[in-house]
This record gives structure tokens, sequence and C-alpha cells, in this order.
């Protein structure tokens, strides 16, 4: 109906003046006004970094504009609405994803907000996606309490020393999962960039051997009555408790 209308507009344009000084100018106007028509806008930008951490390829996704379905930067959304340079879900639940981005070992910086007491956001790597909604993947499932590794299955298990979320607070986390000799999910309460080379040793909530499974390379977010003001994915290990660090 949208581009119906656009093309009556223009069809007017044409026919209000046949003279050709203004047929000229009518014309430009109306190639402009289509050209609107089929724009879009991206509401994700994104800033890539592979020199914070050596073997690390880092993407910053910064939030800005207006969106509904399409984020831009390869990212669906269902049921979240962006304001203010954040990204919004109520008590319906808001889901967002990207069939492409994870591997074995992946991360996922958030900085967030939880609005509610029931307020969450569920962390998704390495499954896989259709439109918004992330399937299969493994994770981590933030409430106001603590942290807890989420399955392949939904399952999930509270994570050892992990951090409560006071309502209303902004936080930052610095999230990893290692597809090791089982699934190995880990992290810490704060900016990746700025972990210490014996913080990236020595993790501040850990569970060694999770029981899940990658089955694909999707990233995705499930959000409700909570805020996201950006977010970081990157591939290569930041973690390094039990390797080499990267020379």
């Amino acid at each position: 109906m949208k581009k119906l209308i656009s093309i009556l507009v223009v069809l007017q344009l044409f026919s209000c003046d046949q003279s050709t000084d203004n047929n000229d100018n009518q014309t430009a106007a109306a190639l402009a006004f289509l050209a609107t028509q089929n724009s879009t806008t991206s509401c994700l930008s994104t800033s890539s970094d592979t020199t914070t951490f050596s073997g690390v390829t880092r993407t910053a996704y910064s939030i800005s504009g207006t969106c509904s379905t399409d984020l831009g930067a390869s990212f669906t959304a269902d049921s979240l609405t962006t304001t203010g340079g954040t990204i919004v879900a109520g008590s319906t639940t808001g889901r967002m994803a990207t069939s492409s981005g994870s591997d074995d070992e992946m991360n996922v910086e958030i900085t967030y907000t939880l609005n509610d007491s029931s307020g969450s956001i569920t962390v998704l790597t390495n499954g896989s996606a259709s439109g918004a909604t992330m399937s299969g993947g493994t994770g981590f499932y933030i409430t106001p309490s603590n942290v807890a590794a989420i399955s392949n299955t939904g399952s999930t298990s509270t994570l050892p020393s992990s951090p409560s979320s006071t309502v209303g607070t902004t936080y930052t986390l610095c999230l990893e999962v290692h597809n090791e000799s089982g699934i190995h999910v880990f992290g810490w309460s704060k900016a990746c960039s700025s972990l210490t080379t014996a913080e990236r040793g020595s993790y501040e909530f850990e569970i060694e051997g999770f029981t899940s499974t990658f089955s694909d390379k999707a990233v995705g977010f499930v959000l409700q009555n909570a805020t996201i003001s950006s977010f970081t994915i990157s591939t290569g290990a930041i973690g390094t408790a039990g390797r080499l660090l990267q020379p």
C-alpha cells in the first residue's frame, strides 16, 4: 500500500505541469521521493577491534534511531523497541538474533539494565536462528538474583559466585563460552577491555564440563522487562586459564 501511494504521488507530480523546466524539477523531486521510500534505517552500527586482545576479533554494536524488526548489522528483532540509544523489552518477551558470528571460543560483553524484579536477559551463542528466534543456543541467563548457564535444551545451572543485578541499575558483564572437553561457561562482572592479564586467567564465575552442545553459528538475545545499552561479540579466547597466552 505504501509503495502504491508513492507511485501515485510521483504520477501526480508529472501530471501537474508539462513545462520543460518544471517537469525537470518535478522529475528530480520524484526520484528523490522514491529514494526515500526505498531507503532502510539501521539502528545498529558496528566497529571492529583486533588489537585489545591478541588473536581475538571483537565487533562492538552501538544503538541509535528507531527500528522494529530489522535492526541492521544482520540482526532481526521481535517485540523490541529502540529508544534513546538502547534496546528495550517490556513484559512481552523480546528477541533478537543474527544467523552468524559464533565460534568454538565465543565472548559476549553486554551492558544492560533489568527494569523490574521479573526482568531477565538471555545471551545465546552457537545455536540456530529463524528470524529473531534462537534455538539450540548455549549461553547465560541473567536475572536480578544471579547469572546462570543455559544449555541448548534450555536447562539452567547457576554460576557459583555470579553477581546479582539490582533493578534499575546498569551493569556490564564479560561472558565467554568455550567448546572444550565439554562446554566451559565463565565470565567477569566488568568490561572485557578492563581485564588484567591475571584476571583473564582467573574467572569470577564459571562452570566447567557444562552439559550442552554447539549446533550452529547464530548469536541472539532474549529480553523481558530489560534494556540493552550496548554489546560486543568476539571470536577467540579472552579467558586464558589452562591455556598459553597469545604472544
